[in-house]
C-alpha cells in the first residue's frame, strides 16, 4: 500500500533559530514540482531587518511526513539551508519573504542498493530558494546646488509661462536614442 508525503515544516530560520509562521501545507508529487511559500508582503509574523537577511545564521527549515503506508509513516528531521550570502542594504525596509522548494516524492531506496521496500516512500528536495522583497531607502532625493550648498528636492519643476509643473520624467540623448533617468 502507498502512501502520500506531505510538507511537515517550511519555516524561517532567524538567529540560528526556526522561527515565525510555519507555512508547511501540501502533499508532495512523484515528479519534481517547485512549490512556494510566503509572498512579497509576507514577513512570516516576524520583524525582520537587512541585518537579520544578511546573517549566514538566516534561511529556511524544511520536513516531510508521510502518512498511509504499509509499513508505517515517517516524518523527517528538518533541512535546515542556511548561509544564502544576500546583502540587502543596511537602510531597506523588509517586505516579504518567499521561498522555493523543488520537491517530490519516490519510491525509498534500501541502503543496501537493493531494490525499494514495497510500500515505503521518500523525500525528495532538488533545489531551496529565497527572494527577499524589500524597499531600498539608502537612496537620497534629486539634489541641487543652492550658495554651494547642496538642497534635496521632492520634484523637479520646470517654469513654463510663469508657472512650475511637475517633470514626471527625465530622459538623456545618447547616440541618438532617448534613454530614462527617471
Amino acid at each position: 500500500m502507498a502512501g502520500t508525503s506531505y510538507f511537515n515544516t517550511v519555516q524561517l530560520i532567524k538567529d540560528g533559530s526556526q522561527t515565525g509562521d510555519d507555512k508547511a501545507s501540501g502533499s508532495l508529487t512523484s515528479s519534481f514540482v517547485e512549490y512556494s511559500f510566503g509572498g512579497s508582503s509576507d514577513l512570516w509574523s516576524l520583524s525582520l531587518s537587512p541585518s537579520d537577511i544578511n546573517s549566514s545564521d538566516f534561511g529556511v527549515a524544511i520536513g516531510f511526513y508521510g502518512s498511509g503506508f504499509s509499513t508505517e509513516n515517517y516524518t523527517t528531521s528538518d533541512l535546515e539551508a542556511t548561509n544564502f550570502s544576500f546583502s540587502i542594504p543596511s537602510e531597506a525596509t523588509i517586505n516579504g519573504i518567499e521561498v522555493f522548494v523543488e520537491a517530490k516524492e519516490d519510491d525509498a531506496e534500501a541502503s543496501d542498493g537493493l531494490p525499494p521496500l514495497p510500500g515505503t516512500t521518500s523525500a525528495f528536495i532538488d533545489y531551496v530558494k529565497i527572494k527577499v522583497y524589500y524597499t531600498d531607502d539608502s537612496g537620497t532625493n534629486m539634489q541641487i546646488n543652492i550658495s554651494d550648498s547642496w538642497k534635496e528636492i521632492d520634484a523637479m519643476k520646470i517654469n513654463i509661462s510663469d508657472s512650475w509643473k511637475d517633470v514626471a520624467a527625465a530622459k538623456i540623448n545618447i547616440g541618438d536614442s532617448w534613454k530614462d533617468i527617471f
